[in-house]
C-alpha cells in the first residue's frame, strides 16, 4: 500500500497520531482546500462529478479511469500536462488525478498552471507517483497538490481520500 499525503490546515508536514481519524502512513501537508461544495457539486446534489485523469502510462490511465468511472465519475484523460491543459479551457473538472512524471509538461507544471488559473484554482490536485522522498512531497505541495500518493496504491484508499476531497 503507498503512502499518503493529505491536506491541512496546519503548518507543517507531520504524520498524526494514531487513532486520530486519519489512515496509517498519511501526512498531512500545510495546505487546504477552498471553495464550497456549491462551487464543486457533489453527486448527492444530483451532478455527476468530472475527473481528469492525467498519466503517461497508458495502463496506468486505463487502470485509474475504471476505478473513478466505477465511483460514478465522468472521466476524460489526458497523456501528459500539456494535453490536460488543452482539455483544461473547455472543462472544469471536479477533480484532477496526475502522475508526476511526464514528457512536454510534468505533473508540477501542471499543478502550478492548474493554480494559477482562476477557472481551476480551487480544483482539488491528487498526485500518483513512484517517487517517495520527502523532497518530492515538498514540491508537490509547493505546486499545490492536494493530496500526494505513492505507487502501488489501493484503489479502495484511493477513493476515500478522493471522496474528502470532493466533498462526496
Amino acid at each position: 500500500m503507498g503512502a499518503v499525503a493529505r491536506i491541512s490546515a496546519s503548518s507543517s508536514a507531520t504524520t498524526p497520531p494514531a487513532g486520530a481519524g486519519s489512515a496509517p502512513g498519511e501526512t498531512r501537508l500545510p495546505r487546504a482546500l477552498a471553495g464550497s461544495a456549491r462551487e464543486r457539486p457533489t453527486a448527492s446534489a444530483g451532478k455527476v462529478r468530472t475527473a481528469l485523469i492525467v498519466d503517461d502510462s497508458i495502463s496506468a490511465r486505463r487502470m485509474t479511469a475504471q476505478v473513478f468511472r466505477d465511483a460514478g465519475f465522468d472521466v476524460r484523460t489526458a497523456i501528459d500536462g500539456l494535453e490536460a491543459v488543452t482539455l483544461l479551457n473547455r472543462l472544469v473538472p471536479d477533480l484532477i488525478m496526475t502522475d508526476l512524471e511526464m514528457p512536454r509538461m510534468n505533473g508540477l507544471e501542471l499543478a502550478a498552471h492548474v493554480r494559477a488559473r482562476d477557472a481551476t484554482k480551487n480544483v482539488p490536485i491528487v498526485m500518483i507517483t513512484s517517487r517517495s522522498t520527502e523532497k518530492h512531497r515538498q514540491q508537490a505541495r509547493a505546486n499545490g497538490v492536494d493530496l500526494y500518493l505513492t505507487k502501488p496504491f489501493r484503489p479502495d484508499d484511493l477513493l476515500r481520500q478522493i471522496g474528502a476531497l470532493a466533498g462526496g
